[in-house]
């Protein structure tokens, strides 16, 4: 028995690059790796030649735990690499920002069903009749979980 809706025959497989990422992730901010954070970052900015020319990208995150809020960030700083600036928040703080001219990254997890402590409103919100906001809206979710 399934807790969420899916749509009648879709699958998907997803492999991790990198099998211990998850493992790791919370820990993307901790002092121990920022010299790495430092210079992978260094790297990054000399290879964006002008950040004028950079893209608005907004991620929002959904965690109790803080391993999404760290693949968020993790996001946010490769960002640059790819032609995009980022801005990242809470999935509450995102509630009414979304736009569709500025493409949208949601790294969330559930509970039981249930979501995360900082993305109730964000839920109460896209479940609401103003859901009709979001058409156009160019957007991707990442749900995280736990094979344990």
């Amino acid at each position: 028995m399934t807790l969420t809706i899916k749509p009648k025959n879709f699958f998907m497989k997803a492999k991790l690059r990198d099998p211990h990422f998850v493992d790791r992730a919370a820990t993307l901010g901790a002092a121990a790796e920022s010299q790495a954070s430092d210079r992978q970052a260094t790297r990054r900015q000399s290879k964006v030649d002008d950040k004028a020319k950079l893209c608005p990208m907004k991620i929002l995150y959904g965690s109790n735990t803080g391993t999404c809020e760290a693949l968020a960030q993790s996001l946010a700083s490769s960002a640059p690499e790819y032609g995009f600036t980022a801005t990242v928040s809470s999935m509450d703080d995102g509630v009414s920002a979304l736009g569709k001219d500025v493409p949208v990254v949601i790294f969330t997890a559930s509970y039981e069903g249930l979501p995360p402590d900082n993305a109730g409103q964000f839920v109460q919100w896209i479940s609401s009749d103003k859901k009709s906001d979001l058409e156009g809206v160019a957007f991707a979710v990442f749900g995280v979980g736990n094979s344990k």
